[in-house]
């Protein structure tokens, strides 16, 4: 009874000390839970005398507490850890929601959801922020009545129809308790004048290459391209999490400018489940904060050549271009999940996947840029692997929607696939650079995107399966700020709605 009288107390110890749950202090209460009126007396040091669960528990639990009584030590006396990710314990960490201006990360920060990993507690020594994956958890579970909406919580997109191929998340929860819901963050106060703003999401169990998901990242329910690309390209299986770091671009800052923001990810087509969780999401608007990551790679064309003066750039906002030899180094680089795209003129972008953290270093990324010219034969394989894609082999003159005889073959291609996939739905999408009046834009964006739609039903593509919008210059996959940037928005897309 002494013992267990013990892990009471060092139990109490903990939770007046982390001010939050952990996997200690959620271990604590599932212990006392398991108890109840459970026979104490069976914990003991023999070897030969058998011992119940509960005596195990408690035996484990000794372990863990003296563990973390060294821990302590460690953050009392700020001594350096072996672990080099060590994050220094923060009791701001836990609150729901935080935010203060001229904090040691950013002008202004703020933070919508507690850093706890779920709710299940970091493992010793694991940093959040060091840009490496977390130890795999159980599943289900549960938010707090603390959490902010939206995070926590297992979420199921909205087009799981309860039968197709799912996930584990998807399989162990009720689905009435898991529709994906709207991040709702709302802050205080923004820099006087914003020139830069990095959004930082720590996700888990995001699989949407394994279920083939078209996940829609939306901001005030407006669709953010860039953002898409990265969550699309997240492989989470575990599960596990891992922080990403994004640079807004300038041209979405006014959704920041009302000091409130709807974070809202979704698929509402496929009918696959996999179910993902978010455990916080931070704003840093002006950040301050040095990232010292660096990323080395090559851009190569398909027959092994360099492609010299590539613009290369990160999710996080650092770019650069390739030398001579087709070689690059990014500095700067945040750490968690990046996607490193690069792009030049006469070719088609192509992305790496990167996981930044202390051995990135050590890696050398590859990429390879196919020459434009062969983008229609890749159509059919991009469509059916991705349900989209961005087509730049549709060209019109300048300001306006006559469509270029140069655009035959592309168009051709597309025209043989929806040929043979006829139950398919599409949306073709017109995009612009912001050049000019965003209102003309935006009208010229419709007249493209309907002579698209136009040429393609001229040619026998029922008119159901088609629908046209032009988004001008609101949805860009790049920055402006550059003429290749410019390049890169001026495009059709092409999704399928009803792809799975």
């Amino acid at each position: 009874m002494k013992k267990f009288s013990l892990i009471v107390v060092i139990g109490f110890f903990f939770h007046q000390n982390m001010h939050g749950q952990s996997s200690a202090d959620s271990a604590l209460i599932q212990l006392f839970q398991m108890l109840g009126n459970a026979d104490t007396t069976q914990v003991s040091n023999s070897k030969d005398k058998p011992k119940s669960k509960e005596g195990d528990a408690i035996e484990g639990l000794i372990k863990l507490f003296g563990g973390y009584d060294q821990e302590l030590q460690n953050m009392n006396t700020n001594t350096a850890t072996a672990n080099k990710n060590t994050r220094k314990y923060n009791p701001d960490d836990y609150l729901p929601t935080y935010f203060k201006v001229n904090s040691p990360d950013a002008e202004v920060e703020y933070r919508y959801g507690d850093i706890d990993n779920l709710n299940f507690g970091w493992a010793w020594g694991f940093d959040p922020f060091s840009g490496d994956d977390t130890e795999p958890h159980s599943f289900p579970f549960q938010p707090h009545k603390q959490d902010p909406i939206g995070t926590d919580r297992i979420m199921v997109s909205s087009g799981f129809d309860n039968v197709s191929d799912h996930d584990g998340y998807s399989g162990s929860t009720k689905r009435n308790d898991t529709k994906s819901v709207k991040l709702q963050l709302e802050w205080s106060q923004n820099p006087k004048s914003i020139q830069q703003i990095v959004l930082q999401i720590f996700v888990d169990d995001f699989q949407p290459h394994d279920f083939k998901k078209k996940y829609e990242v939306r901001f005030d329910n407006e669709r953010v391209p860039y953002i898409e690309n990265i969550f699309n390209a997240l492989q989470q299986s575990g599960p596990v999490g891992k922080l990403l770091t994004i640079n807004i671009l300038p041209e979405h800052f006014t959704y920041f400018k009302d000091k409130k923001l709807d974070i809202f990810i979704d698929d509402q087509y496929t009918k696959t489940g996999d179910g993902f969780a978010i455990d916080f999401v931070r704003l840093l608007f002006n950040p301050t904060i040095k990232y010292a990551h660096m990323v080395k790679g090559m851009v190569k064309n398909k027959s092994g050549q360099a492609v010299a003066g590539a613009e290369v750039s990160s999710s996080s906002g650092a770019n650069t271009k390739c030398n001579a030899q087709g070689q690059f180094t990014l500095t700067a680089i945040a750490s968690g999940l990046q996607i490193i795209n690069a792009s030049a003129n006469g070719y088609m972008s192509n992305h790496a996947r990167v996981d930044v953290n202390e051995k990135t270093k050590d890696k050398i990324v590859s990429i390879v840029l196919t020459p434009s010219e062969q983008e229609a034969s890749g159509i059919a394989k991009d469509l059916q692997t991705f349900g989209k894609i961005d087509l730049y082999g549709i060209q019109f003159d300048v300001n306006s929607a006559v469509i270029k005889p140069t655009s035959e073959n592309t168009l051709q291609q597309l025209l043989q696939y929806l040929q043979k996939n006829k139950s398919y739905l599409l949306t073709i999408g017109g995009h612009t650079d912001n050049d000019g009046k965003a209102d003309d834009n935006m009208k010229l964006s419709e007249l493209r995107a309907k002579a698209v739609q136009s040429w393609l039903i001229e040619r026998g593509v029922a008119s159901s399966q088609l629908e046209s919008i032009g988004y001008g210059a609101s949805r860009p996959v790049s920055s402006n700020a550059t003429i290749e940037g410019k390049r890169l928005n001026r495009r059709v897309e092409i999704i399928i709605k009803n792809w799975c």
